[in-house]
């Protein structure tokens, strides 16, 4: 059946000229020393011009070095991002989204949200699963990492920002996570060390037509609150299962209403913290047969898992994991880990996004109930993410920024 709209002959041409130049620019840290547990710290301090953070990226320039030893040594996937303990991101000096432990999230968010393409793009910023990060003959790499990889604030709000903006990174107290050290001669006891020779941040500048400025203007002239709605990714770990148990319950925090949990992320693993002889990147499924959430009353799953690794049946794992996208909000062909590959790196997803009315103006107390068909193993730890809903105020005339407690 044809449309109307075959006849719309005589339709103006619209073209998009609300934008009238963009040009990149590049700040550079303080103070440029980026040893182990220094903080490094880049600010914008830019009130002529619109920035978007989203297209922002951190460029880091360093080499790994073989110190002790022969065996062969690996940057790990998403290597990048294991080389700082935390990172912090301030609007006008106040802290918007603060990043425990990096590495761990970007890689969980990236097994759940990122397809094959996605890798690809972010070959440079040192994730293109399943291959490892390119390093040069000499040991030397360059990471151009998207803030939105690392920043989930950037991964969901896209607008145009004004005001001071500033970046902490806090550098990891040593960079056995972001190496992967293999050899087939356990007397070979190699050692290697990353050394950062320098970091930068590249931000791309806006600068609208006279019609949007001026209705920009008038906007932050009456001081009209800006609305910054996103995504939290907070990380909480349980240091260790009690080993030979088959069963722990684990009251992982109490939230309120504003911050109960849209989605319950976990990962198991074994002795892998700290040491370059493991990947940090790869989860353990430690026999798990069930996984549940409890929150006040509700239990999500309300049915067992009845999961068994051994035998293959961990098929309602992992159409939970390949669904969390489409619950997220984001259109993906296909999942970036296989049926098989999710054996290795088990990603257990609890969707709590469809709240109870019971919940609204109580505390939510979130617990964890695991389950093992075989003891727990020695040092494994509990990683859990709850990814909760925020929303920021800001006003640009007078820089207050608030977060919204009401919706």
């Amino acid at each position: 059946m044809l449309s109307n709209h075959v006849f719309n002959l005589y339709q103006p041409v619209n073209t998009d000229e609300s934008i009238v130049k963009i040009g990149s620019r590049t700040y550079l840290p303080f103070v440029k020393s980026f040893n182990h547990s220094d903080v490094i710290e880049i600010t914008i301090n830019r009130t002529d011009c619109w920035l978007l953070m989203h297209d922002a990226a951190i460029i880091i320039k360093g080499k790994v070095q073989k110190t002790k030893g022969n065996r062969d040594v690996k940057l790990v996937q998403n290597a990048g991002a294991f080389l700082f303990d935390s990172i912090i991101y301030e609007l006008c000096g106040m802290e918007i989204e603060n990043v425990r432990d990096p590495g761990i999230i970007s890689t969980m968010r990236g097994y759940l949200i990122y397809e094959e393409d996605d890798s690809k793009l972010l070959e440079t910023g040192g994730w293109n699963y399943p291959k490892t990060p390119t390093v040069n003959t000499d040991g030397s790499f360059i990471f151009r990492i998207p803030v939105h990889h690392l920043f989930n604030f950037f991964k969901d709000y896209q607008m145009a920002m004004c005001g001071k903006q500033t970046f902490r990174f806090f550098r990891a107290q040593n960079d056995h996570n972001a190496i992967k050290i293999t050899s087939s001669d356990p007397k070979d006891h190699t050692e290697a060390k990353i050394t950062i020779d320098s970091m930068e941040l590249k931000v791309k500048h806006i600068y609208p037509n006279d019609i949007i400025k001026m209705d920009l203007l008038n906007a932050i002239r009456s001081n009209k609150p800006i609305l910054m709605p996103f995504r939290k990714w907070e990380i909480h770990e349980l240091p260790s299962l009690p080993y030979g148990g088959n069963k722990e319950i684990w009251a992982v925090k109490t939230s309120t209403e504003i911050e109960c949990p849209r989605f319950i992320i976990c990962g198991f693993q074994t002795d892998k913290k700290n040491k370059s002889s493991e990947d940090i990147t790869e989860f353990n499924h430690i026999n798990i047969t069930d996984i549940r959430a409890l929150l006040n009353s509700d239990i999500i799953p309300q049915e067992n898992l009845r999961l068994n690794f051994d035998k293959n049946e961990y098929a309602e794992a992992y159409q939970n994991y390949t669904q969390f996208a489409q619950s997220y909000g984001i259109f993906k062909k296909s999942p970036l880990l296989t049926f098989s590959e999710f054996k290795e790196k088990p990603v257990f997803v609890l969707d709590c996004s469809r709240r109870d009315q019971t919940f609204k103006a109580t505390t939510i107390d979130v617990k964890l109930e695991i389950e093992s068909s075989k003891g727990f193993p020695n040092n494994t730890r509990v990683l859990c993410i709850i990814v909760h809903d925020c929303i920021i105020e800001f006003k640009p005339l007078t820089e207050e920024i608030k977060k919204i407690t009401n919706f």
